[in-house]
């Protein structure tokens, strides 16, 4: 690293001087460090050594085939390829590991620009394409005392509320990835019918720029639309600043009443409250009536 520095600034500097580019080989840094130097006097050492030999030594090494020069320098070299390190990221993370070989292989085969530029453009699209599909998952109880809440499918203890639906996104709410996440929320909108809160869990929302707040409008109105109420728990500052200045939906007296709390625990309680008295109206069939007309809360209330 520290000589992939020294060369650019090298030559970032020579540039304003109209000078030469100047470069080096991984071949002779990887000889150099193999023979076991530990400053840069190694490279004096080595600069005074290859002098002698072409001043006085020449006729020795004339006739050497080359093929042996070049053994020396794929010697050198392996040293550089870590087969360990290929495993390890065999066991734990294949999309590194593909980058690893797309980059061998493309600088092997086709050249060390175009491999290097290969790779990075992959590795770019591998960023991109998590962006766009960030992971999210439908939380359950696992504990009750403390409240303990995680991932329905890595957890099969895990239970959902009656009439409470949690959901946990696990990345920035932003124009990359809003509108696969609100159609995701419509389709879980859909699919959970008796659900009366959805409780949105934003702790690892770190960003949410227009058009991620754009997605959350939609799914609020989806939720009115079903006549369900949408909680956000644990949400940021920025996030919460962000909806509030695009006029979406705003915390309405105390904070305990929602639609934000600060806590999971704070809006899963609020919400299994709402889910049960919601259930009692629609059980009572006056009460039912009354909802028909619009006289009990509706989520349009609410958020």
């Amino acid at each position: 690293r520290q000589e992939l520095l020294a060369l650019g600034l090298c030559n970032v500097v020579g540039a304003f001087f109209r000078c030469m580019p100047v470069t080096g080989g991984f071949s002779r840094s990887a000889v150099n460090y193999q023979a076991g130097a530990k400053s840069t006097l190694a490279s004096m050492v080595t600069a005074v050594s290859v002098l002698m030999v072409v001043l006085f030594l020449t006729p020795l090494f004339e006739s050497l085939p080359k093929a042996v020069l070049g053994s020396i320098i794929v010697v050198a070299v392996s040293t550089l390829v870590n087969f360990e390190e290929m495993k390890h990221l065999y066991k734990t993370d294949k999309r590194d590991l593909f980058l690893l070989l797309v980059a061998f292989g493309c600088t092997l085969f086709v050249g060390l620009l175009e491999g290097i530029l290969i790779a990075a453009g992959m590795s770019m699209v591998l960023v991109l394409q998590k962006a766009v599909v960030p992971h999210g998952a439908v939380l359950g109880q696992i504990r009750d005392d403390p409240p303990v809440f995680r991932n329905i499918d890595r957890f099969p203890d895990a239970k959902m509320l009656d009439g409470v639906l949690i959901y946990r996104l696990d990345a920035p709410l932003f124009f990359a990835n809003a509108d696969l996440w609100r159609d995701r929320m419509h389709q879980l909108v859909q699919e959970y019918e008796k659900t009366a809160v959805v409780v949105l869990h934003g702790g690892a929302v770190a960003h949410m720029d227009s058009t991620g707040a754009h997605a959350v409008e939609s799914f609020i109105k989806e939720c009115h639309r079903h006549k369900r109420l949408a909680y956000f728990a644990e949400f940021n500052g920025p996030c919460r600043d962000m909806l509030e200045r695009m006029e979406i939906s705003k915390p309405k007296g105390d904070e305990s009443e929602g639609p934000f709390f600060l806590t999971l625990h704070d809006a899963v309680e609020k919400a299994k409250q709402v889910a049960e008295s919601r259930s009692v109206i629609l059980n009572d069939p006056s009460s039912r009536d009354h909802l028909e007309e619009g006289h009990a809360v509706t989520a349009a209330d609410e958020c």
